[in-house]
C-alpha cells in the first residue's frame, strides 16, 4: 500500500488534533523500527509509545534523543499525565550519550512523572556526565520520595561514593530531612557499604558498635 494509505490506517485529526488511532498504537510502535514515516508521526502524537509499546534498544541515537525532547515538550509541564514508562522499556533507552539532550531539557521539566523518566534514565544508564542532578534532587526536600528515591540509586549506579556518603551522613544527622518513605526506599542501597562507612568515621566508637554483651 501507498504510505499515505498506511498513514491513514494508524492516525488520524479529531477536533484539529492529531491522534493515533487506540486499536492501532502497538502495531505503530512495532512498525516505527523499520519504517521511518510511523516513526517521526508517531513521535509527534505519542512519543511515550515508543517506550512503552516498542524497543527503544533497536533505535539509533539521534531518534532516542528525539523521544526524550518530545516527551518533556508534551508532558513536561503541568500535573499528573498518567506518564508510565515500565522500567525496563527504561533501561532499553537509557544511554550515556543521551547525556547531553537530558541536561538540555531538564529544566524545561517541571512535571514530577516526566523528571523522574530522566532520573531513571540516569540510574538504568549509570548516566555519569547528568549524576549531579541526581544529587541535586536526593537532597531536595520540595521534591516528591519517590523521585528522591530514584536519584540515590541513580548515584549508586553512577558510584558516586562521595555524593552517596553525603546522603548517609545526611541521613544519620539531620533525619528531619529524610521522610520515612525515602529511607525505607533507599535503606538497602545505602546499607551496609555506606551507612557503615559512614558510621565507623564518623561517630564514636562506643556508638558506632553495640556494646559487647555482658556475662553473668
Amino acid at each position: 500500500m501507498s504510505n499515505r494509505a498506511l498513514l491513514g490506517l494508524l492516525f488520524s485529526t479529531c477536533y484539529g488534533v492529531d491522534v493515533v488511532f487506540p486499536s492501532m498504537r502497538t502495531i505503530a510502535a512495532w512498525l516505527a523500527l523499520w519504517d521511518d514515516s510511523v516513526r517521526d508521526a508517531l513521535a509527534e502524537r505519542e512519543p511515550e509509545a515508543l517506550l512503552s509499546l516498542g524497543d527503544p534498544e533497536s533505535l539509533d541515537m539521534a531518534t532516542r534523543e528525539r523521544i526524550v525532547r518530545e516527551v518533556v515538550a508534551a508532558y513536561g509541564s503541568g500535573g499528573w499525565r498518567g506518564l508510565n514508562v515500565p522500567i525496563a522499556e527504561v533501561r532499553r533507552l537509557a544511554h550515556p550519550d543521551l547525556a547531553p539532550v537530558i541536561r538540555d531539557r531538564w529544566n524545561a521539566a517541571t512535571n514530577d512523572e516526566v523528571r523522574e523518566l530522566l532520573i531513571e534514565m540516569v540510574w538504568q544508564g549509570a548516566i555519569n556526565d547528568c549524576a549531579d542532578l541526581a544529587r541535586t534532587v536526593a537532597f531536595d526536600t520540595a521534591a516528591s520520595p519517590h523521585l528522591r528515591i530514584v536519584a540515590v540509586r541513580a548515584l549508586v549506579a553512577c558510584d558516586r561514593s562521595g555524593d552517596v556518603d553525603d546522603i548517609a551522613r545526611d541521613v544519620l544527622e539531620q533525619p528531619g530531612g529524610w521522610p520515612d518513605r525515602v529511607v525505607y526506599g533507599v535503606a538497602a542501597d545505602l546499607f551496609p557499604r555506606f551507612l557503615r562507612t559512614v558510621t565507623e568515621t564518623t561517630l564514636p566508637r562506643s556508638r558506632a558498635r553495640a556494646p559487647e554483651p555482658q556475662g553473668r
